[in-house]
């Protein structure tokens, strides 16, 4: 009797540790999924906190003022040469341009150009995505 008492001793023990050990395996796979969906979260996050100062403006209204300010700021810091990441369409009643360099900036004032963009007109924003969701381009019409 003192052996059978012992075996089902051991095999509850068997059974017991085994009842842990799948217990743990379990637990590190949940939390392994829930690493990799707070990960992407994150880089999602990541993302659109780099890319808000494009996507505020994207389905907006906006004045030619804010779109001259707009192109300044996004390309004056590229020489004539050089091509910026992200380019900026602008379209007007009579000109339809676009923008990678601050080669063109100064004629969006220049009322005698063509380039000219009136301050006070309205704009509609666009964001313009490629197919891997990476923003290139930025492009304003005329709203309306």
């Amino acid at each position: 009797m003192d052996s059978a008492l012992k075996g089902l001793m051991l095999a509850a023990g068997v059974i017991l540790t085994c009842m842990v050990i799948g217990v743990g395996f379990y637990v590190a796979r949940e939390a392994k999924a829930t690493a990799v969906a707070s990960g992407n979260q994150l880089s999602e996050y990541q993302k659109d906190i780099k890319e808000s100062s494009l996507t505020k403006y994207d389905g907006m209204e906006v004045s030619g003022s804010d779109v001259i300010n707009f192109a300044k700021k996004n390309l004056s810091s590229y020489d004539r040469t050089e091509v910026a990441p992200v380019y900026i369409q602008i379209k007007t009643a009579s000109h339809d341009e676009t923008y990678e360099s601050n080669r063109h900036l100064k004629d969006l004032r220049d009322f005698s150009n063509a380039r000219y963009v009136n301050p006070v007109n309205l704009f509609l924003c666009t964001i313009i995505r490629d197919e891997n969701d990476v923003i290139i381009g930025v492009k304003f019409e005329p709203a309306g």
